[in-house]
């Protein structure tokens, strides 16, 4: 659901009709599923354009990795959706002629020469599990984009200075064992979640995150090297943690009118200084 609003789908009124005729259905734990001949008659409809770089979706690894090699994306592919790729390369001339890109989704990889040079500023919706670069590239510039999930990867910093992302409502970096400050939060107006859990190395939250006044929830559980956390905004939080963060001794300034049900963790924290 999430994914459709991101790309301006109108998910609320288009899932309502899908339903009503019975073509997909909202199982139990809240997801939208579909019987496998309604999927299977979507995945005909798209692959009928044999050249996979002429699609608009792509799901197989095999049609991703021929894109990459051969160079052959162009501007009809919206979608990428792959669990993982072995090439040693991510073309860049293929990437900047998909101008539509909206949903990048790469579950893994064996890239890992650090070639990432490009990647579209269409993006909605980013998720790319062990990424293996040390940043995102500097030209990177996705004004549009919702959701971007870099969990396991080989990041130290997300990119120098800021960013304008006025859209952007989850970053996702969990895992992250070589991140050692997290990037400027001043253009994030819209931030609401900020998952940072098990950046062992994460020395720094950047002090805009007090500008944040629509996060709701902030994880930095098992940060164990994190020292410097200036100040939070509370106006919105429902869920802050900060277990097994052993390096940090006090807890951030807090901004804003705090709400009675914000549950904050600390145990097994530095913390011994509390307001």
């Amino acid at each position: 659901m999430q994914i459709l609003e991101s790309c301006d789908f109108g998910a609320d009124i288009g899932l309502s009709v899908l339903i009503d005729k019975s073509l997909v259905f909202i199982s139990g734990n809240n997801t939208i599923e579909m019987h496998d001949l309604i999927q299977d008659m979507g995945n005909y409809v798209v692959k009928k354009q044999k050249d996979p770089g002429e699609r608009s979706r792509l799901w197989l690894t095999k049609d991703f990795e021929e894109v990459m090699i051969n160079n052959t994306g162009t501007k009809a592919v919206e979608a990428i959706w792959v669990p993982n790729f072995n090439e040693p390369c991510f073309s860049k001339e293929a990437m900047t002629i998909m101008q539509r890109l909206r949903i990048l989704c790469i579950h893994d990889s064996n890239c890992l020469d650090g070639s990432i040079e490009y990647l579209p500023n269409s993006l909605r919706w980013f998720v790319w599990n062990n990424y293996p670069c040390e940043s995102l590239p500097e030209n990177f510039e996705p004004q549009k984009l919702v959701h971007l999930d870099l969990s396991l990867s080989s990041l130290h910093h997300l990119w120098t200075g800021k960013k304008h992302l006025p859209f952007l409502q989850r970053l996702d970096l969990r895992d992250s064992s070589s991140l050692m400050q997290t990037p400027d939060f001043t253009w994030m107006p819209n931030l609401k979640y900020l998952v940072l859990s098990y950046c062992r190395n994460l020395e720094e939250v950047h002090q805009s995150l007090g500008n944040s006044r629509k996060l709701i929830e902030l994880n930095l559980y098992n940060c164990g090297r994190l020292k410097r956390f200036p100040c939070v905004n509370v106006e919105s939080l429902d869920y802050m943690d900060l277990e097994f963060c052993s390096s940090l001794e006090k807890l951030p300034e807090i901004i804003g009118r705090m709400k009675p049900e914000l549950e904050i963790k600390t145990g097994l924290s530095g913390i011994r200084d509390y307001p």
